[in-house]
């Protein structure tokens, strides 16, 4: 059974400054309809950090069927040095210090 907990307010603050998390299904940003949501920590506060949708049914078969459709034009598609996606780790090795300041207060 999922626990929903409410998140906690901070220092008298207004609990809804906490940002939402929605789903990404076919490459959009879509809200939760279920009316269910839960917190995201900051493992390394144990502060809120976001409150994320849980997702229905009905959505959870829609990413499903959108995954489904990228896999199939993906599944053909090859890593190798001259393609498109070999380029991308050099940026991130010179841009590590700004990844790690994005990553860590979802990741911790």
């Amino acid at each position: 059974m999922t626990h929903v907990a409410e998140p906690p307010v901070a220092g008298g603050g207004d609990a809804a400054a906490v940002e939402r998390v929605n789903h990404w299904i076919n490459g959009a940003r879509v809200a939760g309809t279920s009316e269910r949501h839960g917190p995201v920590y900051n493992p390394a506060t144990g502060e809120i950090a976001r409150e994320v949708d849980f997702a229905s049914v009905e959505e959870v078969d829609a990413a499903v069927a959108a995954a489904h459709e990228a896999f199939l034009g993906w599944r053909s598609t090859s890593i190798r040095p001259t393609s498109w996606a070999w380029p991308m780790p050099r940026p991130w090795r010179t841009r590590s210090a700004s990844a790690t300041a994005c990553a860590t207060p979802v990741c911790g």
